[in-house]
């Protein structure tokens, strides 16, 4: 889930248009085609990519990044312009971990969508953030139109104080899944070794969060 994190007053302030490009990339154990974008200008070694999953079910939007220099790091921001249905939103962003550390990462118009919004946040990945956020059930609701804020990632100054280890299925005897026999129509049903990893390949990640806002 994402965290929150207290962002204080801006000192500097900049809007940078994300630059279109198609590339292929593999990130959260996802693979495909993928919307890498660069920040313009930039001198702060950060790269914001955001995928083209996040246009689920039609949703449409122009994405601005607005980066700006605060109390004790850096904070980047996604804002929508032009949106249409939107339902979901993607992105990974690299960066200097000799220079910065990721803190949190939280949503912003989804979040006051109608239904409830699925979201995980990678942060333990030194070099690289990896986020997904979308509407649970998402066909069944309108999603988000116009302009706001979709997303901010806040960074504090200087590497990680110490290494995380990401969350992988579990294995164990305890966690699988039981069996239940279904006599009105007369079949044995049993569900997901773990729910969250949609795909079933042992890994619970951003590559689930689609399939899991379409058939939640």
């Amino acid at each position: 889930m994402f965290g929150t994190g207290k962002i204080q007053p801006i000192t500097q302030f900049a809007s940078l248009i994300l630059l279109i490009a198609l590339v292929t990339t593999c990130s959260g154990g996802g693979t495909g085609q993928t919307i890498a974008t660069g920040l313009a200008g930039s001198t702060r070694d950060f790269k914001v990519v955001l995928w083209e999953d996040s246009w689920v079910d039609g949703g449409t939007a122009e994405v601005d990044v607005r980066e700006s220099v605060v109390a004790d790091g850096y904070c980047i921001e996604l804002w929508a312009e032009r949106a249409e249905g939107l339902k979901a939103l993607y992105y990974s962003i690299e960066y200097d971990p000799r220079r910065y550390a990721p803190e949190s990462a939280s949503p912003g118009e989804l979040e006051r969508c109608s239904g409830e919004l699925l979201q995980l946040a990678v942060l333990d990945l030194p070099g690289a953030v990896h986020c997904g956020q979308v509407l649970a059930n998402y066909p069944d609701h309108e999603g988000f139109s116009g302009e706001g804020l979709l997303a901010r990632i806040s960074f504090a100054n200087g590497p990680p104080r110490l290494t995380r280890r990401s969350s992988a299925a579990p294995v164990s005897k305890r966690s699988e899944s039981p069996l239940a026999w279904n006599a009105t129509d007369e079949r044995l049903e049993w569900g997901y070794y773990c729910e969250g990893d949609y795909d079933q390949n042992s890994e619970t990640n951003i590559a689930d969060l689609s399939p899991l806002g379409l058939h939640y």
